[in-house]
């Protein structure tokens, strides 16, 4: 989620997973503990980032009543807010 990305700091923490349950996506915990994990984003990943966010609340604006957020505040959705599969 955007909440993991530290887009200031250079970091992403990895804390959970998507899992489709009972046919539905949720957010679950990842399998094990040492899944856990703060990775470090070069620069050129970082102005990638920065981009797509910037992309993706204008997708947001552009898709008005449509946006469809099941699951808020994913990095990665589809031009209506919903995650990829």
């Amino acid at each position: 989620t955007w909440g993991d990305v530290d887009l200031a700091g250079g970091t992403l923490h990895v804390r959970q997973q998507l899992q489709r349950l009972d046919g539905r996506l949720r957010r679950c915990d990842l399998k094990t503990p040492q899944s856990r994990r703060t990775l470090l984003l070069p620069p050129t990943l970082l102005a990638l980032l920065v981009a797509h966010r910037e992309r993706q609340r204008k997708e947001r604006r552009l898709a008005r009543a449509r946006w469809r957020e099941p699951i808020a505040d994913l990095v990665f959705t589809t031009t209506i807010g919903t995650p990829l599969q």
